[in-house]
């Protein structure tokens, strides 16, 4: 693995959070709905990996701070209060569902 490979990746995403925050960039959307230790923080190193601009965190769940919708491609980390508000605001948005059983999950 080249040594530089990390940096152009992280170089790649910050020009896709520009070019989103300029809404200058294709607005499809990926959100990992799920509770904690289901995976989410795999997600979104997934996302991460694949060169996307992704938020793991709790901000994007209140679904009203447009400009940090508007920036990430991918968000991941706990349950949105507004799932309909999300698909009207980015139609096409996928909702990847992530699930555990109980007993592993407690």
């Amino acid at each position: 693995m080249n040594s530089r490979q990390p940096i152009h990746r992280w170089a790649r995403i910050g020009w896709h959070l520009t070019l989103n925050s300029l809404r200058l960039r294709n607005e499809r959307k990926v959100f990992a709905v799920g509770f904690n230790k289901c995976a989410t923080t795999s997600l979104h190193a997934l996302f991460t990996s694949l060169g996307l601009a992704s938020y793991h965190g709790t901000r994007w769940r209140a679904c009203d701070n447009i400009w940090l919708l508007r920036a990430f491609d991918c968000f991941s980390d706990g349950i949105p209060q507004d799932l309909p508000k999300l698909d009207r605001l980015f139609p096409g948005a996928k909702f990847v569902l992530q699930v555990r059983d109980l007993e592993g999950w407690v």
